[in-house]
């Protein structure tokens, strides 16, 4: 590697651009969640030192800015870039798990070519020797004319440098570019560039990217991206009494040089937390400089560690939003159960204690009422039945089938742009046990429906069936005064019972009033005694709510869409036989 270039800053003894007040880099970072590639791009270019600003920036920023400015576009940049910063884009650009991509590799090899001719010779000839080898095997066949030797047949398209050796390229597209870097590496350091010829046929391949993929392991896994099983530790549920608050810190803060930091305290991913959450308000009470860079590498840290199990290749700078939104949440929800709204005191929390022990107890709460909704689940009468979470509809089925899934999510509604996303709030997960408590006490009442009145025996196949339709249908053929079934009613006992439930209503909207009292008292009747009671009366008047808003301004002939969605309508053969 050049020594000018490994980790001094190029152009450093330069003034910092007009209103910076933090690293150089910071205001730039600060902007990154609005600004597009180019206008980022641009920023840096026309600064007064491009190159200050690009240097200061860690590993893992470097990397993101990248992402975010488009490979095709990023040149300029990488050549302002350290060789450690080439190296950690390498890393997180060419490798999908344990397997280094050869044509992404080469890609990214001609993108550092172009940015800088010499310097990327240099390093291919030193610090990324064996990486060049590696990559280059694939492409090349190696021909050596040995002296005083019987010169082999070389085949018309193969190239020389020396005389001596001659290259052939299996990759016509790659030829020119092959052809030119093959040709300064030979006058930059013709000893090193023989000898990496010369390796090539012998090279086990299978061998070296196991070597490459050690000391990748090892570099990255200072930015937190461990391997698979050891990233998982991000996610294992941690008990809240493990945590300690207290004012005095009981976690040594970071001791770093100059050229540490840049490399190893990230900006960008704390600049992703939700603004005004009680996370970020915390962040502004931390004051010692130390206490907070440990919480910056920390936080990137678990970013990193969730990017390692969840997604290995990263597509784009979308993907650091998504993650540093989801660990920045599991964090703000760990503080608001534990710190209430009191910024003071989540700022403690986060000294007194690593950060990673905090995100996981922030997980821990979410998986303790996954496995209580599982466990419910089992027992539950829709389950035995063979429904699914559809049977609660889209709104109390989504927030089930969401906290089912093995990383449970909050489920916003099938209208939002994000139907579901990651917990944030202490208020997510309040809302999230209300709606199970809700389905929970509406299960039992099913089963107790079921009990007093058998379904009809090819009930539960119904496809679209939910439990509307089933309380509906018990309700429904009791104020029609018809035989007790579980079975569903006839278009026209359909149109009977809107008739007799908007009595005395001569234009819409339709209140149908009194109404709703008898459809919640007949049912909570049905259920008996229970210690849910209040919460089934209220969600039974939720749901009454639900169907007069639906109903109360058609007439009843334009109300065909509307019932089946209440209602199980019976085919006119079985309306017959009812």
């Amino acid at each position: 590697m050049t020594e000018d270039r490994r980790r001094t800053p190029r152009g450093v003894e330069g003034p910092p651009d007009a209103g910076d007040t933090g690293p150089p880099g910071d205001a730039l970072l600060r902007a990154y969640p609005s600004a597009t590639g180019k206008e980022l791009l641009d920023r840096i270019l026309e600064s007064e030192n491009p190159a200050r600003i690009v240097e200061s920036l860690s590993f893992g920023d470097f990397f993101w800015l990248i992402k975010k400015i488009g490979a095709a576009d990023s040149i300029p940049l990488l050549s302002l870039a350290t060789d450690d910063q080439w190296q950690h884009i390498l890393d997180m650009e060419t490798w999908d798990r344990d397997h280094l991509d050869e044509e992404k590799a080469m890609a990214w090899m001609k993108r550092l070519y172009g940015a800088d001719r010499q310097r990327t010779v240099r390093w291919l000839l030193s610090d990324g020797y064996e990486f060049a080898c590696f990559c280059l095997k694939k492409y090349l066949d190696v021909l050596v004319a040995e002296e005083g030797e019987e010169p082999p047949e070389i085949p018309e398209d193969y190239f020389t440098h020396d005389g001596v050796i001659f290259l052939g390229v299996s990759n016509e597209a790659l030829r020119p570019f092959i052809e030119e870097v093959t040709k300064l590496m030979a006058g930059e350091h013709p000893v090193r560039y023989l000898s990496l010829l010369q390796a090539l046929p012998v090279l086990i391949a299978t061998e070296m990217e196991e070597e490459l993929y050690h000391r990748r392991s090892m570099r990255v896994a200072e930015q937190g991206f461990l391997p698979f099983d050891e990233a998982l530790e991000v996610f294992a549920p941690l008990d809240e009494r493990v945590l300690v608050e207290g004012i005095e810190e009981r976690v040594a803060p970071v001791e770093l040089d100059e050229d540490e930091m840049k490399a190893l305290v990230p900006l960008l991913p704390l600049y992703q937390a939700e603004k005004g959450s009680l996370f970020e308000k915390a962040l502004t009470t931390v004051g010692e400089p130390a206490a907070l860079d440990r919480i910056r590498m920390e936080f990137a840290g678990i970013c990193n560690a969730v990017t390692a199990v969840e997604a290995p290749v990263i597509e784009d700078a979308q993907d650091l939003l998504k993650t540093c939104r989801e660990s920045a949440g599991y964090l703000n929800l760990a503080m608001e159960m534990l710190c209430k709204n009191d910024p003071e005191r989540a700022g403690r929390l986060m000294i007194a204690n690593p950060l990673l022990s905090v995100h996981r107890v922030g997980f821990g709460y979410l998986l303790k009422l996954r496995w209580r909704v599982e466990q419910w689940k089992k027992k539950s009468w829709f389950d035995k039945n063979g429904l699914t979470p559809v049977f609660w509809g889209d709104d109390r089925g989504g927030v089930l089938a969401a906290l089912l899934l093995k990383k449970p999510m909050f489920f916003q509604g099938l209208d939002s742009p994000e139907p579901v996303k990651s917990f944030e709030h202490a208020g997510e997960l309040d809302r999230a046990e209300r709606v199970i408590e809700e389905i929970a006490a509406l299960d039992r009442l099913c089963s107790k429906l079921s009990e007093i009145t058998p379904p009809d025996g090819d009930l539960f196949l119904e496809e679209d069936l939910t439990y509307r339709q089933l309380l509906f249908d018990v309700w429904s053929r009791r104020l029609l005064q018809l035989k007790p079934s579980l079975s569903g009613i006839s278009i026209d006992q359909a149109a009977s019972l809107f008739r007799l439930l908007r009595s005395g209503e001569e234009r819409p909207p339709f209140r149908m009033g009194g109404f709703d009292e008898t459809f919640v008292n007949d049912l909570t009747a049905q259920a008996g005694k229970t210690e849910d009671l209040p919460l089934l009366r209220a969600s039974l008047s939720s749901l009454w709510e639900e169907f007069r808003r639906e109903c109360e301004s058609a007439d009843i002939a334009g109300l065909g869409p509307v019932i089946p969605k209440f209602f199980l309508i019976l085919s006119p053969e079985k309306a017959r036989t009812d």
